[in-house]
């Protein structure tokens, strides 16, 4: 595995769970999103809004801006400061491709915003510590009509696969969505306000060497003591300040890179539960399943039932819904160049 900590986020976080909504948003409206362990963004496509995240200032949107939200926080989306707000799930969904992709359309008659919204589930929300550091919203303007040249293109093509719905949507919508945080998040760091070092070292060499340890053998017993040989630390400094950093002692962090890379095997279906127990270091399969329930919520085996029933029904509704070559199925089409402005909302299933 690659010793660059960004690339080992990317290469574990489920951009085959991520959610997708294309909102139509009609003035008055306001939504109230819980953050619920999410991560993702808003793109505002057309029109105006503002977006609060408490305890930070509201922003005010407008079209080709984007919203990231690195680790999911509750927040507010409507027309207006006074506008009042409704909960997530009383908006109504137009439209529903399995679980990865809906339209919604929410509010009166007045002026149209619409919204690219995309939510990542995060099974673990202990698995990230380079997302757990960075600012609980990062915003990325675009020029009052379009995103940033580095960013418009994918933002175009994702929407494009919203709309149109070709067979393969929702493939290429995953592999769109991981290029654009990558880029959102390599866009601030060229900017200053994200430090390169956090991302490539969590602002620490050592620590990363040890992280890096542990996500390439995390089938190891790995002790404090040879972690902190590999930091160049004493172990008492090593484990002062990994836990400073990360958040949790090393066994702990042991514990949860163990249970991701478990979770990502189990979605792929292609080793049994106790092949994977010993893939990622437990003795016995009872210990995995004991450890993996408690941390997840569900026993290894519901886990992969639970994420391959999900994965058929996205394939079997990406087979049924493929528009004709004739053109596009959705009932949003494309729509000409309109003045600028957002859209929002993040679906949350």
């Amino acid at each position: 595995m690659d010793g660059d900590i960004l690339t080992q986020l990317f290469e574990t976080m489920p951009f085959d769970r991520a959610n997708t909504t294309l909102s139509e948003l009609h003035s008055p409206w306001g939504i109230a999103l819980p953050g619920h362990y999410l991560t993702g963004f808003h793109a505002a496509l057309e029109g105006s809004w503002v977006l609060h995240v408490p305890p930070l200032a509201p922003v005010e949107m407008h079209a080709g801006d984007i919203a990231f939200f690195p680790m999911g926080r509750p927040h507010d989306a409507r027309d207006r400061a006074t506008t009042g707000l409704v909960p997530l799930s009383s908006v109504h969904c137009l439209e529903r491709v399995g679980r990865s992709v809906k339209t919604i359309r929410h509010g009166g008659r007045g002026e149209r915003t619409r919204v690219l919204s995309v939510a990542l589930p995060i099974d673990m929300p202990w698995r990230t510590p380079v997302l757990g550091v960075l600012p609980p919203l990062i915003f990325v303007p675009g020029d009052g009509e379009k995103p940033t040249p580095a960013l418009a293109p994918l933002v175009h093509r994702l929407t494009e696969e919203v709309e149109l719905r070709r067979p393969g949507h929702l493939a290429a919508s995953r592999r769109l969505i991981e290029l654009l945080i990558l880029e959102m998040l390599r866009m601030k760091v060229d900017e200053g306000e994200i430090d390169a070092g956090l991302l490539s070292t969590l602002g620490d060499p050592g620590i990363s060497a040890a992280l890096t340890a542990m996500h390439q053998e995390v089938d190891r017993d790995w002790s404090v003591s040879e972690l902190a040989g590999l930091a160049g630390m004493s172990r008492s400094l090593f484990a002062a300040r990994f836990a400073a950093l990360v958040g949790v002692a090393p066994h702990r962090y042991l514990i949860r890179a163990r249970l991701q890379h478990a979770a990502q095997l189990l979605r792929s279906r292609e080793l049994t539960v106790p092949e994977v127990s010993a893939r990622v270091g437990y003795q016995s399969e009872s210990s995995f399943s004991r450890v993996f329930t408690r941390e997840i919520g569900v026993p290894p085996a519901t886990y992969r039932k639970q994420q391959w029933e999900g994965a058929n029904a996205d394939r079997e509704d990406d087979r049924r819904r493929a528009p004709p070559e004739s053109g596009p199925s959705s009932r949003y089409s494309r729509p000409a160049a309109r003045p600028a402005v957002s859209g929002h909302r993040v679906n949350q299933r």
